[in-house]
């Protein structure tokens, strides 16, 4: 693709639709394309007004707002005849793509069609009675299959008819957890400088699903329910609500409806508990009149001397590096998503561990993965020609990023508005708690970053970014709860990344670009040449949308010396 492709060239929008194996093709005005791969003319026949595209993102993700409201007629089909049969348009697969024209015509070619958006058919309106029959509006999204992918199947929860014979029916309704990670290893400040780590600690809820007792000879058999999935770690512990705690081998079973979940056994006959480790575990005591009565409901299970939960077999260990994590739960949501992009990251998004459990039953995996391990990835998140896809922020990068292309202003690519601050609030003092305990529903380790420290700590440390931004702007404090860390320098990198992208705020600015800049794709680093006196300056674009035939862009600027050297 070259740049004068566009010279004096109008935009043609196109959009293909996929409904049951038939493509459907649209167009702003008719127009032939040649398939050069199959050797034949491609006919589109019009029918489509200039969509109103709108792509936008921001430090962790925002594909949410990325839809595209569109109005087409179909040929040949009755959309409530469709809908009566079955064969709703609902979740089709739509593309849509521009090239340059002149006069009705293009040397674009099939293959050299510019890719602007993937997605599905969300929520088409048919039926009205003013249009053909083969009228529909609709919006094209990639978010569809994000809600209704729940994060927590059906089967995880806790009945009656899986477990039939529980101490006590308080676990009923209960979610059994997915666990995944190492959670469980506890930082804490030791004397002077050091850090002394806890490895035993109740961390993820436990359920005791099974109770049996025999009393000639006495054996009292109970299973502790730890995950609803095969776990990595070989041997478990579990805790009273005391503290007191037996260690045995994690086993696995399957409930009375077939469903697969790992347990930990604890055994009792007349001469002791039957474990590995046993230190003052009770599940119940004697009370005046001699009987056994419960005495705990509540028990907890460690995973910080083991090696982790949730696996898969490709993984040396838990499944608890970021990219590793991403790519899981990206493929059970069935979204179209680029997994050669996300796969180039690995190394960077694999610096940063996570772990816990799950048990919201309402959460999609989306929400989950957005909220709890994109946002604190250094990668922005767009909707792509090959679905969701990550790119590296530009706050990120470690060099001097590599800049996709070099842009000079000009008439067709025009800067609008002056340099102006974007709508972020500033921090230099961040304190981070992480390492969630269950057992007592709170954070049981903290790290701050004070921009007053003279020097640093076990647990606390100051940063230039922060010093700078507590002279410029005073204190701006902030608390960030991180649910799903455990690794101590996990923690430290996503607050040295919070300061570093939120301790001096940010830039931006507007542009307006012809046709020809259609290619640039939000995420995108541009090297920027102006007027204004920036020279080959490096920013990322954050924004991008189509208005009265021309593009508006969003360009994140950066005045980081790392990215920028001064002049």
């Amino acid at each position: 693709m070259f740049l004068d492709d566009f010279q004096d060239m109008e935009l043609c929008f196109l959009l293909d639709i996929d409904y049951f194996g038939k493509i459907f093709r649209f167009s702003t005005i008719p127009i032939d394309l040649e398939d050069l791969e199959n050797l034949q003319t491609i006919r589109y026949n019009g029918g489509l007004s200039d969509p109103d595209v709108t792509q936008e993102t921001r430090t962790g993700v925002n594909i949410e707002g990325d839809s595209i409201s569109m109005e087409v007629t179909f040929d040949d089909i009755d959309w409530i005849a469709q809908w009566l049969s079955g064969r709703p348009l609902d979740n089709a697969p739509a593309s849509l793509f521009c090239i340059p024209i002149k006069d009705g015509k293009t040397d674009y070619s099939m293959q050299e069609r510019i890719s602007l958006f993937s997605g599905r058919v969300n929520d088409p309106i048919i039926g009205d009675p003013t249009k053909p029959k083969g009228y529909t509006a609709f919006s094209i999204e990639n978010s569809l299959a994000i809600k209704k992918v729940s994060i927590i199947e059906e089967q995880k929860e806790i009945t009656r008819n899986r477990f039939p014979n529980p101490r006590e029916e308080s676990i009923y309704g209960k979610i059994a957890p997915i666990v995944f990670g190492e959670p469980g290893i506890i930082s804490k400040a030791g004397i002077g400088k050091k850090v002394n780590f806890i490895e035993k600690y109740p961390i993820t809820p436990a359920y005791r699903v099974e109770f049996r007792e025999t009393t000639s000879p006495y054996v009292q058999t109970q299973r502790f329910l730890v995950a609803s999935h095969s776990v990595r770690a070989s041997v478990g512990r579990i805790y009273d609500k005391t503290g007191g705690s037996f260690r045995n081998p994690i086993l696995e079973d399957v409930d009375d409806e077939g469903n697969l979940y790992s347990y930990i056994q604890y055994r009792e006959t007349g001469s002791g508990p039957d474990v590995l480790e046993y230190d003052d575990f009770h599940t119940s005591a004697v009370d005046a009149a001699g009987q056994s009565v419960d005495i705990f409901t509540d028990y907890y299970a460690s995973w910080g001397e083991e090696s982790g939960g949730l696996y898969q077999s490709y993984l040396d260990g838990a499944m608890r590096r970021g990219g590793d994590i991403c790519l899981y739960f990206l493929e059970k949501m069935g979204l179209d998503y680029n997994y050669s992009a996300w796969s180039g990251l690995l190394d960077l998004l694999n610096r940063y561990e996570f772990g816990g459990f799950i048990d919201d039953y309402d959460i999609s995996i989306w929400d989950w993965l957005k909220n709890n391990i994109i946002q604190y990835l250094p990668i922005e998140v767009v909707n792509g020609k090959d679905g969701l896809t990550p790119k590296v922020n530009l706050y990120f990068y470690s060099q001097q990023p590599k800049a996709q292309y070099h842009i000079t202003t000009s008439g067709e690519f025009e800067i609008i508005t002056g340099i102006q601050p974007l709508d972020m609030e500033i921090i230099n003092h961040l304190t981070i708690k992480f390492c969630f305990s269950a057992a007592y529903n709170s954070f049981q380790s903290t790290i701050i970053v004070d921009p007053r420290l003279e020097e640093d700590d076990a647990l606390k440390i100051n940063d230039p970014i922060a010093e700078i931004s507590f002279q410029r702007y005073g204190l701006r404090e902030a608390v960030l709860e991180l649910p799903f860390v455990w690794d101590l320098a996990t923690a430290f990198r996503i607050a040295r990344d919070t300061i570093r992208y939120r301790g001096l705020g940010s830039k931006g600015i507007e542009i307006s670009a012809s046709p020809r800049y259609s290619y640039i794709e939000v995420g995108d680093i541009l090297s920027l040449s102006s007027d204004i006196g920036l020279n080959e300056h490096k920013c990322q674009v954050i924004s991008k949308s189509f208005d009265s035939g021309r593009w508006r862009f969003v360009l994140h600027i950066e005045e980081n010396p790392l990215l920028n050297p001064r002049l």
